[in-house]
């Protein structure tokens, strides 16, 4: 305290440090414990159709619905993808970028993008997974499921260059007919994503137009795409 007559004289007035002693803080661990559960088709207990895929060049997006079995209060962990490895010439690494999107219960088909961070991961045409981890945004698993989508974005050719992917761009090919245009081979620029038997379909694609729609190559096969979500309790 200062006296009102000093404090009225004074231009400056000096404080004296003080320390307070803190009690101590004790920490100690909760109870509770972490349960996970794997979600949607990206694990090997599903048929698969090893030969055929699909791979969504020309800046197209894919998805697949993953349904929300009564799953309250769980945040998604990571999210998995199971694609066919292949041989390329062309690309070292594939950059695709993840989406989440919310589901339109009208339409049953993707919605609003519920992950606001731009993630991407680069990938070997040789991979088998493609593994997102996603612990650190604590995404809810909406009560009404959620669509499991991705992105090829662009890729990086054998030199080390990065190039983005354009509109009605899907890579390097090879003619074996050139006035009838009959492929010989392609170098795709994209990986090629498994399918897995289930019923009903629960893909979706879009393109350029970003106008979604059911994807429709076979009324049973869907995008072999999964998550790993966690509770606390």
């Amino acid at each position: 305290s200062i006296g009102y007559n000093i404090f009225l004289k004074a231009d400056t007035i000096y404080l004296e440090r003080m320390p307070i002693e803190l009690d101590n803080v004790i920490i100690k661990p909760n109870k509770g414990k972490i349960y996970t559960k794997e979600i949607g088709y990206a694990k090997k207990s599903f048929i698969e159709i090893r030969e055929s895929g699909y791979n969504p060049n020309t800046n197209m997006r894919i998805a697949t619905y993953i349904h929300n079995n009564n799953n309250e209060n769980w945040i998604i962990r990571s999210v998995q993808c199971r694609t066919i490895p292949k041989e390329n010439d062309l690309v070292q690494f594939f950059r695709i970028r993840l989406r989440i999107y919310a589901n339109d219960d009208l339409k049953s088909l993707p919605k609003e993008d519920l992950l606001n961070e731009n993630v991407t991961i680069d990938v070997s045409p040789k991979e088998k997974n493609l593994e997102f981890n996603l612990s650190k945004y604590n995404l809810m698993v909406p009560t009404n499921g959620f669509w499991i989508g991705v992105e090829g974005i662009g890729y990086i050719d054998k030199n080390g260059t990065y190039i983005p992917i354009r509109n009605h761009e899907f890579g390097k090919f090879t003619l074996k007919d050139t006035k009838k245009f009959k492929l010989k081979s392609i170098e795709s620029i994209t990986p090629m994503y498994k399918y897995t038997i289930t019923s009903p379909k629960n893909s979706a694609t879009v393109s350029w137009n970003n106008k979604w729609k059911h994807e429709n190559y076979n009324k049973k096969l869907t995008f072999s795409f999964g998550a790993t979500i966690e509770k606390f309790e």
